[in-house]
């Protein structure tokens, strides 16, 4: 669910899914998100939002594959963002993007949380609890970020961190954006 059908088309979210040749429902509309907390189910097909943290692409892999040894880059995300996310995984549904963030399933999407904000007489106290936590997703198999693993595992950036958690918040800026989200103070 977008904005409009230009932005769900590039959606990073939905890069795994093109590569696997899974289809997409896209759907623009605002009633369209408020219609799919209902919607579950159509004839055998169950619907599944691909932007939180309840999906499950496992049956769909091809084979097992290994993961590079990432616990330091982990780590560093989540010490330099742990003020803006909840978590950091790595992620299965990235092809191109360095990273996404996903919300709980519990809480508004990116979109809710646009539609919401621009509501005229909306319920801040309401919003504040509705608001989801975000878990960042990063793409380890990503030029960037493979090059902050290198940084961080051999700890090139010792006496320069401040550079590497720049570089980590501009991609965190970047995956609300490219997500859907919008940002505090642009």
């Amino acid at each position: 669910v977008g904005e409009n059908m230009d932005a769900v088309k590039a959606s990073p979210f939905i890069q795994g899914f093109v590569k696997k040749g899974l289809e997409v429902v896209f759907m623009t509309d605002p009633i369209d998100e408020y219609m799919m907390t209902v919607v579950k189910k159509y004839h055998d097909f169950n619907f599944v939002c691909i932007t939180n943290n309840t999906l499950d692409l496992s049956e769909f892999e091809d084979e097992k594959q290994e993961t590079p040894k990432c616990d330091k880059l982990i780590e560093f995300f989540k010490t330099t963002l742990k003020d803006k996310i909840k978590d950091v995984v790595v992620s299965k549904r990235l092809v191109e993007s360095p990273c996404v963030l996903i919300t709980d399933s519990w809480g508004w999407s990116a979109n809710m949380e646009r539609i919401m904000k621009s509501q005229v007489l909306g319920d801040n106290q309401m919003a504040s609890f509705m608001v989801s936590s975000k878990t960042l997703e990063i793409n380890v198999d990503h030029p960037i970020m493979k090059e902050i693993n290198n940084r961080v595992e051999k700890n090139i950036e010792k006496n320069n961190n401040d550079s590497l958690e720049d570089i980590a918040t501009l991609l965190y800026q970047g995956a609300l954006l490219a997500s859907g989200f919008i940002l505090d103070k642009p």
